[in-house]
């Protein structure tokens, strides 16, 4: 492995990158499904308003009918008194009688007043559902159009990883066995991050430390791979301005 070190830590940075690259589209496919409910969510939710709106317009509706068939019973209410007050005999039956019309005028005349401020309810809900419905047809042209955003980058994205997977397998068998299982062990032993770094003007771009110039000296000689003795990761050297 020694004559071809070089080449072989150029494939596995090449390797590296690959695998960095996948898990970054594979974080963000991962993200997709969780964006494309929300927005099913939002419009969900802008549904329900409308139906809650157009709801309470119906049920104001509904009073309002409820209001004119009670006026209506209350209106024959007064007719049949006033018809009754012509056949009464007494002055109490008569004052009596036109304190039950005054009663049912006043009654009916409360009824009225509720049926106007009903109505007034009624035109405002109408007003406010319209505001609504036109609010929730952009919310939905919206929606619509970031969804067709999210389904292309799903579909570029699922293309990238299946030709980086692709570019992996062909390039994955080049590198030696031993290196290999180096470079899984201590890819393991970072929890993801880099496996394999850099080291410029005697710092290790991985933790950031100095390595002992001894080391750096050897680093430029590609005779063996060498581990960062403060991050331990695999570490190759890379000339300044590079």
């Amino acid at each position: 492995m020694t004559s071809t070190l070089r080449p072989q830590i150029e494939i596995l940075v090449k390797l590296q990158n690959i695998e960095s690259e996948i898990n970054s589209i594979r974080a963000k496919l991962s993200e997709l499904p969780g964006k494309v409910n929300q927005l099913d969510n939002n419009l969900k939710e802008s549904e329900r308003q409308v139906v809650d709106e157009t709801t309470r317009i119906d049920d104001l509706k509904k009073g309002y009918r409820a209001l004119e068939m009670e006026t209506e019973t209350t209106l024959a209410k007064i007719a049949k008194s006033e018809e009754k007050l012509t056949s009464v005999k007494t002055n109490k039956e008569y004052r009596s009688s036109l304190k039950e019309i005054d009663d049912l005028k006043e009654k009916n005349s409360k009824i009225e007043d509720d049926m106007l401020a009903c109505l007034d309810m009624i035109e405002e809900a109408e007003g406010h559902v319209g505001v609504i419905k036109r609010q929730h047809a952009g919310l939905a042209a919206h929606i619509a159009g970031e969804k067709s955003d999210l389904d292309r980058l799903k579909k570029e994205n699922e293309s990238r990883l299946s030709a980086l997977e692709a570019e992996w397998r062909e390039i994955s068998p080049t590198l030696d066995s031993e290196l290999m299982e180096r470079f899984t062990i201590v890819k393991g032993q970072q929890n993801g991050g880099l496996a394999v770094v850099p080291v410029s003007d005697e710092v290790c771009l991985g933790c950031h430390m100095n390595v002992p110039p001894q080391l750096y000296n050897d680093l430029q000689r590609y005779d063996k791979l060498h581990i960062c003795p403060n991050c331990h990761r695999i570490i190759f050297w890379q000339p300044k301005n590079n």
